[in-house]
Formats: structure tokens, sequence, C-alpha cells
């Protein structure tokens, strides 16, 4: 957590308020941010059903200041963090970063990027939805060619969220 202005950040002016805080595994968060883990999607393939999260304990969660979700509109509780697999969002996702979903019940909003399954495979991708019912769903990749779900489809696809954060070493 770095705790500092952004005019200390980006002129050097001003104060650097808090320092910045590092974490051993077993200490517990300072007041005011709230540790995220890493799930795991587990979904059948067809209508199986939502899909289910396990976590996974042997990754180190991600920290958030409470303020950061009031400014998103949602709350720690919602959200779940997922590793990309796969190139189809390069240049904005890369295989092996982590992305952060509100899980919460919204309306699918033009454009913005969701994770979700369909017919039983989880995938991270800009969604459309379409007059007739059903689905655009279109890859950062230009490579990758955009696919449309068919309304008769649609049971097969299950809503997991919209993603809200992206972290990661790539491209670096």
């Amino acid at each position: 957590l770095v705790g500092v202005s952004v005019e200390w950040l980006t002129t050097g002016k001003g104060s650097e308020a808090a320092p910045v805080v590092a974490l051993s595994a077993e200490e517990s968060p300072p007041l005011g941010v709230v540790a995220i883990p890493e799930y795991r999607i587990l979904c059948g393939a067809g209508s199986a059903g939502e899909p289910t999260f396990e976590e996974v304990t042997e990754s180190k969660p991600a920290y958030y200041r409470l303020e950061w979700f009031a400014a998103h509109g949602t709350t720690p509780d919602k959200c779940k963090r997922f590793v990309v697999h796969g190139d189809s969002m390069l240049p904005i996702l890369f295989d092996g970063d982590c992305i952060l979903v509100d899980c919460s019940a919204a309306p699918i909003r033009d454009g913005k990027i969701y994770a979700f399954s369909y017919a039983g495979d989880v995938r991270v991708k800009r969604l459309y939805p379409l007059m007739n019912g059903g689905m655009r769903v279109v890859s950062e990749n230009p490579a990758v060619r955009e696919e449309l779900i068919d309304p008769c489809d649609m049971s097969q696809f299950r809503l997991i969220g919209r993603v809200i954060d992206r972290s990661g070493s790539a491209p670096f």
C-alpha cells in the first residue's frame, strides 16, 4: 500500500502522507484495508448450473482500500480475483494477470469486460447484449474472431461479473 498523495508522486511537493506498508503473511491488514483472495472458477458444460468458486489457498491475497470499492460502486464481499489464461484479450489482459471481478447482479453494459462461462468454458471478453436476446462476444486481440451467441443458446451462458481491476507484470 503506497499511502502517498498524487501531488507528492507527480511533483515531489507536499506531504508524503503515510509510509509504504509491507505486511507479512501472518499480519492482518490495517484498518480500512481488505484482503481479496484468488479463486478458481468451476463450471460444468451445457446447462449444468451456476459456476462455483474455490479459494486458491496457496496464493497471496491482494489488498484494497475500502474507499476504492466505494468509488467503484461495489463492496469487497461481492468481488473475487481470478487469474487470466490465454492471449485473446491482448494488449489489455495478459496471460497470468489477475483480474478483480464484481460478481454483484447488474445489467451488462455494452463494451465492458466481463468474466462468464459459456457451455462450461470460462472466458473474459467484451460483451454486447443483442436486441434479439443473444450476445456479441468480442476479444481485444484482433487475431481472435468475435462470436455471436444465439438467443436459443443463452441458457448455456452464465455471467460471473464485470472486470473492475487488473494487476500483473505483463508487459513489463
